[in-house]
């Protein structure tokens, strides 16, 4: 049994469906700030919280282009040894953070960076396959993480260092925080 024990149900709520195939280039659509903005704080209340972080995988995944674990395994069959179809909620995260680094919004790319950093560290490692199949996502590929470390290193020239980013029962994790948790990702890359 993996991290998390579960019976299959009905499907999450989705935040939003693709537009696009999951074999197509990601870009950054009207509303995305907003929608992973949510996402950040939907997975800041989640923790803790099982049966919230098994909400909260899906509805990430799916916002980022996921569709199914049967769309998973027709893109295995259609395009074998790509893995753009697994990956591609992870690259839409760093379209994402790099284009809100770009516009200003350095909170919302930190917050990217924190969870992507928090993510790798403490959930992904315990994901089993059964796991990713109902949709939790697995850890991000190193490109999409180190673009979001990248963009996170910008925006955090533009924040003081005490400023928290994301806060709940369990802790907080602050500007300084996510800077060290993505030096010490670089440096091993």
């Amino acid at each position: 049994m993996g991290l998390f024990s579960r019976n299959p149900r009905e499907p999450f709520d989705e935040i939003r469906l693709p537009s696009t195939g999951l074999t197509s280039p990601v870009t950054v659509e009207p509303g995305d700030f907003e929608i992973v903005d949510q996402l950040m704080e939907q997975f800041n209340s989640a923790i803790g919280n099982n049966e919230l972080i098994q909400q909260f995988g899906p509805a990430m995944q799916r916002a980022g282009g996921w569709i199914s674990f049967e769309a998973t395994l027709d893109m295995v069959a259609e395009y074998p040894g790509s893995v753009n179809y697994i990956d591609r909620p992870w690259r839409w995260l760093a379209a994402v953070a790099n284009e809100a680094e770009f516009r200003g919004n350095y909170v919302l790319t930190s917050k990217i960076a924190g969870f992507t950093e928090f993510w790798s560290r403490n959930f992904a490692p315990n994901m089993t396959p059964s796991e990713w199949a109902w949709g939790m996502p697995s850890a991000p590929p190193d490109i999409s993480r180190m673009s979001i470390g990248h963009a996170f290193q910008r925006a955090a020239r533009n924040l003081d260092a005490d400023s928290i980013i994301l806060q709940n029962s369990t802790g907080k994790l602050t500007v300084n925080l996510i800077q060290l948790m993505v030096e010490e990702f670089l440096a091993g890359s």
